[in-house]
């Protein structure tokens, strides 16, 4: 870790010589480069399921009639639910996906995150009636929370214990800053924040009000890599869509795919009053595809 942090703090130097003080710092962690084999080898098999689940997910959401890119986390989220909404206790219906919305139980103007653990599927009425609340604060099950509580720990098998955690405590909104700090907070994390703030002057990485350092997790660009299918701008001849759409990291253009990704993501990441997950600015998000494409055709990168 030591001579990891010595490397980094090498390669501040030389980009601070290059390019002068950086207006902001993007950080994105290899999990995978820090485990030892056997985890690795039990991660990947982790990852390889999830996302065998997802695709099945969003197959099986296509022959109901649904077709929106959240179409399988939202049949995922039904399932898990038993096919009932969590705050009424009223039937979902599987043909009624389109219709339905994902909501955050702990809102976004209040720090909660695009997360599975965050999401809850909901009828339009009720997300819209929820507004900034969490569910403790929430007018609407205050005469029925008994109820609530049975409806939510009848589904615990289905859901992750933080989400159930989320969804019942009064804490909720620091409960979830938890959560979602774990991968900020790792060791090796926390001390490459305090070397940029000691090195820049950002005090804990802030200067004037306004954040410095962002935290990105590789399963965010992952996530955003997979939506707009730029994994296969570098697919070989030959590939079918499955592979192209597999990260090839002994490709150097890989990481200089996800640099360009990683580029647009603080603006998002720190913005309280997003309402979708992930989009490119304007005009960009008009053709995403043939942007990276224009740029992965000429771009040659620097390890």
């Amino acid at each position: 870790m030591r001579h990891r942090l010595q490397t980094f703090a090498e390669r501040l130097d030389e980009l601070e010589r290059r390019h002068g003080k950086p207006d902001q710092v993007v950080l994105e962690f290899v999990r995978q480069d820090f485990m030892g084999e056997k985890t690795k080898k039990e991660y990947q098999l982790f990852l390889n399921k999830r996302e065998k689940e997802r695709k099945q997910a969003r197959e099986e959401a296509k022959t109901l009639g649904a077709t929106a890119g959240n179409a399988g986390l939202k049949l995922e989220l039904y399932r898990a639910q038993k096919g009932h909404c969590l705050y009424s206790g009223d039937p979902l219906f599987e043909t009624e996906l389109e219709n339905y919305q994902i909501e955050h139980i702990v809102p976004r103007s209040r720090g909660g995150p695009d997360a599975v653990i965050n999401y809850v599927l909901t009828t339009r009425k009720l997300n819209d009636l929820k507004g900034e609340c969490i569910p403790h604060e929430w007018d609407y099950l205050q005469n029925a929370w008994d109820a609530y509580v049975n409806r939510v720990e009848a589904c615990s098998g289905n859901l992750r214990n933080k989400k159930v955690n989320l969804l019942l405590s009064s804490d909720a909104v620091d409960l979830v800053q938890k959560y979602t700090a774990l991968a900020e907070t790792a060791w090796i994390s926390k001390l490459a924040q305090t070397i940029l703030s000691l090195k820049f002057g950002w005090q804990n990485g802030i200067n004037r009000g306004e954040r410095k350092i962002t935290v990105v997790s590789g399963g965010l660009t992952a996530r955003i890599r997979r939506k707009y299918r730029l994994n296969s701008l570098l697919a070989g001849e030959g590939m079918d869509e499955e592979e192209a759409e597999k990260k090839n990291r002994k490709d150097d253009r890989h990481h200089a795919l996800d640099a360009m990704v990683i580029n647009f993501l603080p603006t998002w990441m720190n913005d309280t009053k997003k309402e979708h997950f992930f989009r490119f600015p304007d005009p960009i998000q008009e053709n995403p595809r043939g942007y990276f494409q224009s740029y992965v055709e000429k771009v040659v990168p620097q390890q």
